[in-house]
């Protein structure tokens, strides 16, 4: 997928379908640091069921021009290429 935005340093873009478990893992992972500045998610927000719905929607509404909503995606090397990294 082409970025949403680039930089020579970032690269933010929407997660692809097998990306899921990545962003699942970096919520999981992070939820208490990003308490303080995060809304309050819904009980399945931590599922897969919830983010297959999110990602194929975000997609959606990106090709109809109608929202960006770039979500944290799994990183793919020390240059930044996407929201997060490792």
């Amino acid at each position: 997928m082409r970025p949403l935005i680039e930089t020579d340093r970032l690269q933010l873009r929407l997660p692809e379908p097998e990306e899921i478990p990545e962003v699942i893992r970096f919520y999981t992972e992070n939820q208490e640091h990003l308490r303080p500045w995060s809304p309050t998610f819904p009980q399945e927000f931590l599922g897969e069921p919830y983010w297959r719905v999110q990602v194929t929607q975000r997609q959606a509404d990106h090709d109809a021009g109608a929202a960006e909503r770039p979500s944290p995606t799994p990183g793919a090397g020390p240059t930044g290429s996407s929201a997060t990294s490792r």
